[in-house]
């Protein structure tokens, strides 16, 4: 109805319209053969000779840092390699660093692996539980530290061992670490040091690590770390081994790591890993040398004794074991079992 009274209303109007457009379609054609006329295709390509008049305003060089991603600063060995792409003979200066931490000598596995990160080389250290691999990523990154403004980023899967590094490093190398179980309080003063050049080793989850590609939470605070020396894996068979099933983000962390924060030389450390998981792990690090940058023990320890039981009545061969002259001085004995269950009912004897 309403459509209906419009029409009807424009309808009576239709007789006020002028016979003629106000601006005829003569006129029209007259004034662009005008433009033609006074327009030469030639003006529109003649150079300018200066060629700041074509931008009207200037963007502030802070504001384009700002705008830009960050530079990711590089940080070059201390030692050059031979011409045959092997390490020097240990300099005076790491035997001082290795005093310094109060050793007199290296274990075994030690000097090999230290030489090889000073000088730029990916490498992985497979040794057993107690044999020092924490000095292995501890004396570079405070000989490295001496050189210039940097930090050694740490791997670590559980918050309770990144705890225990962190209390475990000597008075005069500072580590911290960054997990989701700190307060926002807690992280903004220990990322205020990072960027005081006051930490010398930050130890990480491979998750945080990963999301360093995001622009919030921890992704954030990885942007705005110093350059790194180097970075270490802890419990590096969850790169091969238990990633798909136990920390998936494991899978990426090399690709982050080298791809998108600038790290060049990589250690591995773990106590388990056979020849097939080592294989892999080297392949996902990407290490050049391959399978002769393993550095390794024995395959079981000289304290460490392994016997077989064929016995039918295991739990009564246990019990005999166990009240045995072998432990009789133990103040403490663990038994481990393939299930919960079997610990429970064990545990019950």
């Amino acid at each position: 109805m309403a459509s209906r009274n419009a029409i009807i209303a424009h309808a009576n109007r239709i007789d006020r319209l002028p016979e003629i457009p106000s601006f005829s379609s003569k006129m029209y054609e007259s004034t662009v053969n005008e433009i033609k006329d006074k327009t030469n295709d030639d003006d529109l390509w003649e150079p300018i000779e200066d060629e700041e008049i074509l931008c009207g305003h200037k963007i502030p060089d802070d504001l384009i840092q700002k705008l830009l991603p960050p530079e990711i600063g590089t940080v070059q060995p201390l030692y050059k390699l031979k011409d045959d792409q092997s390490c020097i003979e240990t300099p005076s200066e790491v035997l001082d660093a290795l005093r310094k931490f109060g050793h007199t000598t290296f274990r075994h596995g030690q000097e090999k692996a230290i030489m090889r990160i000073l000088s730029g080389l990916s490498t992985l250290v497979t040794l057993s539980t107690g044999s020092g691999k924490s000095l292995c990523y501890q004396l570079p990154a405070y000989l490295y530290s001496q050189y210039s403004t940097c930090i050694t980023l740490v791997i670590s899967p559980l918050v309770s061992l990144m705890d225990d590094q962190v209390t475990g490093v000597p008075s005069f190398l500072s580590a911290a670490c960054l997990h989701t179980n700190q307060t926002q309080k807690v992280r903004d003063n220990t990322m205020k040091m990072i960027k005081q050049g006051k930490i010398n080793i930050l130890l990480i989850s491979p998750e945080a690590v990963v999301a360093g590609e995001k622009s919030t939470g921890f992704g954030a605070l990885l942007r705005e770390l110093p350059p790194i020396a180097f970075a270490c894996i802890d419990e590096a068979h969850c790169i091969s081994q238990w990633s798909h099933n136990f920390r998936p983000s494991y899978l990426m962390v090399c690709r982050v790591l080298k791809e998108k924060l600038g790290v060049k030389t990589v250690l591995a450390l773990t106590a388990t890993a056979r020849k097939a998981t080592a294989e892999s792990i080297v392949n996902h690090l990407d290490i050049q040398d391959g399978i002769a940058s393993v550095i390794s023990d024995i395959p079981i320890p000289r304290n460490l004794l392994l016997t077989i039981s064929k016995d039918e009545n295991r739990d009564q061969a246990l019990i005999k074991l166990l009240q045995s002259e072998r432990f009789q001085e133990c103040n403490s004995i663990i038994i481990y079992c393939t299930r919960r269950e079997e610990c429970v009912r064990i545990a019950g004897f």
